[in-house]
């Protein structure tokens, strides 16, 4: 056996263990000893494209792509300069699915690197290649039409996004594979999502419940329910929501994504008029985010966690229970790693519930936590702004001025008020 030969073969085996680190190495290994014989050995376009796939898989768009183009350009083909026309039928049909495959994720690489309008180019000689493919590579005109359709997504062009998914899962429900057929009808639901046509992306996401089997079941149902959810049909949300958790586990999937799933139903139950349950699902959403580790843990977006604390906030207010949700709107605020937009909301509607309570000690507390100890993110004046849009009618104001005056930290406000006073504030 040849040390290409070896390499090769490694390749394949951490490929298929997807040991994708491990593979790049050893694909740039292989590529070395191809480049050591001058790049004439039988099968470097091939290995070439295989350690593309690797690279993309991994996300290193620049290097797939740079691989890609290299295995199109060492392909075995005569006459590369007569016209097009001549050329194609100068190929043969493993020519012609090799080039097309190839072309097909050159483009789709070049896509995600923000090109479309190259990528779309390049489509054009897909599509040449693609009329061809014999009958039995069916399943490449599929995906290379699948890859197009998304392409044409990403630069918005509508109409030919759903006119290519509409030939990819035609072909698809010809001869393919129940999860193909799933990912071409969520393809079509995602874009008349995008188009606010929810009707339209509930039809297709509902029937691709159809084709969904095993793990990807949960996600089909979770994708079908944020649907429900987003046209304002929150029961059959969370009857979809129900059925997801009644067919795992926690041990039966991984603990972040019932999590995940945990909290949309306790947000739902929320929403629908039943804030015990809601509050008592949260807590469960809770106990499990507080056990998670490691990868599980830095996975999660801090403002997934904020917004669970918000929504006990809320939850806890509208049952009267005024100080827990004073102390979950305080532990949500200072969760916000990174604060946008939604940390002055929450710090809008805390000071509401300040104000409405009476707890102006805990007022003048925020206050000065905005202005001294609040993270990097919005500055001084983009919460100002916000506060005073939530606040800005001469009672609340009044209010507000009243509580300060009750609390030891009127000079540590000050700069506060003076900001106030400049935008012109019922001081």
């Amino acid at each position: 056996m040849t040390k290409i030969s070896y390499l090769r073969k490694r390749l394949r085996e951490e490929y298929h263990k997807r040991n994708l680190s491990q593979a790049a190495d050893i694909g740039d290994a292989l590529l070395d000893e191809h480049i050591t014989n001058r790049c004439v050995s039988p099968g470097y376009s091939n290995d070439l494209y295989n350690v593309a796939l690797v690279y993309d898989e991994l996300g290193e768009l620049e290097e797939a792509a740079g691989m890609y183009a290299a295995s199109i350009r060492h392909i075995k083909w005569p006459g590369r300069r007569m016209p097009q026309t001549i050329f194609l039928h100068s190929l043969s049909d493993e020519q012609c699915l090799a080039l097309s495959m190839r072309f097909s994720n050159l483009a789709c690489v070049i896509a995600l690197l923000g090109d479309y309008n190259q990528a779309q180019n390049m489509y054009k000689w897909v599509r040449s290649l693609n009329s061809r493919l014999q009958p039995e590579h069916m399943q490449a005109v599929s995906d290379n039409l699948y890859n197009m359709g998304n392409i044409a997504a990403s630069a918005n062009n509508t109409d030919e996004a759903l006119r290519l998914h509409g030939q990819a899962l035609a072909l698809r429900k010809q001869d393919g594979s129940l999860e193909d057929i799933m990912h071409s009808l969520h393809s079509l639901a995602h874009i008349y999502e995008e188009t606010g046509e929810y009707e339209k992306a509930i039809s297709f996401a509902e029937t691709a419940l159809d084709y969904s089997k095993g793990g990807i079941h949960a996600s089909a149902c979770c994708y079908l329910a944020e649907l429900y959810e987003a046209n304002g049909q929150l029961e059959k949300a969370l009857e979809l929501y129900e059925k997801v958790l009644a067919e795992i586990s926690v041990s039966g999937c991984k603990r972040r994504d019932y999590m995940t799933i945990l909290s949309r139903r306790a947000y739902l139950a929320g929403k629908t008029g039943d804030p015990k349950t809601a509050i008592k699902l949260h807590e469960e959403v809770f106990n499990i985010y507080n056990s998670l580790t490691g990868l599980d843990l830095e996975s999660i977006d801090t403002g997934f966690y904020a917004n669970c604390l918000k929504n006990m906030a809320v939850l806890n207010n509208a049952i009267g229970e005024t100080a827990q949700a004073e102390d979950y709107m305080l532990k949500s605020i200072k969760s916000r790693k990174v604060p946008g937009k939604e940390f002055a909301n929450d710090i809008c509607f805390l000071i509401r519930l300040f104000l409405e309570n009476g707890t102006h000690d805990k007022l003048a507390d925020i206050l000065v936590y905005v202005l001294t100890q609040a993270p990097e993110g919005p500055n001084t004046t983009t919460l100002i702004d916000a506060i005073m849009g939530s606040l800005s009618n001469a009672e609340n104001m009044h209010m507000l001025l009243a509580a300060i005056n009750e609390t030891n930290h009127s000079d540590k406000i000050r700069p506060f008020l003076d900001m106030w006073r400049e935008k012109g504030g019922f001081l």
